[in-house]
């Protein structure tokens, strides 16, 4: 990603897309228009698009056709679905082992799994039960910070301590 962070109303996006915009108080880019499970929906050069995707790709970087398989794509830190501004506050580009990482974080109940009380195995998030942890995305030099349910983890390690022990006496 360049060092130039876009203004609102660039004249890289065309006029007719900007109709569809507006700059909310938490400084997000809102798309207004079309959206597909929440995410703003463009037809634009003959292609149907997600509206952040364009936006990026207009003001800072072409990006390849989207592939899960690539692990490379946007991520929407402000926790607003519309949002269309490519900002590292808001719309940027990461992998996705690092995107999925930072959906378990504690945000609120506007995050996809901010609201969650209980890790996916049932145990509930206390402060005795829940580990904080950093994550470096060495790629795009940032950092995340996820959640990890204790108990699980334990059960984890011992699982593997009891598995690798096993392997060794059997040798």
């Amino acid at each position: 990603m360049n060092d130039y962070l876009p203004k609102f109303g660039d004249t890289r996006v065309p006029l007719n897309l900007w109709d569809k915009v507006y700059e909310s108080d938490s400084g997000c880019w809102v798309w207004t228009a079309a959206t597909t499970k929440g995410y703003g929906t463009v037809r634009f050069a003959g292609t149907t698009n997600r509206a952040h995707r364009l936006f990026y790709q207009l003001l800072v970087e072409p990006l390849p056709k989207y592939d899960p398989k690539s692990g490379i794509e946007l991520d929407h830190l402000c926790n607003n679905k519309p949002c269309v501004r490519p900002h590292p506050k808001h719309v940027h580009r990461c992998t996705q082992e690092f995107n999925l990482a930072r959906r378990t974080i504690p945000s609120g109940k506007d995050h996809c799994y901010g609201g969650r009380t209980h890790c996916s195995n049932g145990h509930e998030y206390t402060a005795e039960n829940t580990a904080i942890r950093i994550m470096k995305d060495r790629k795009y030099n940032k950092e995340y910070v996820y959640r990890q349910c204790r108990t699980c983890e334990r059960s984890k390690s011992l699982e593997w301590y009891y598995k690798n022990k096993a392997q060794k006496e059997g040798n």
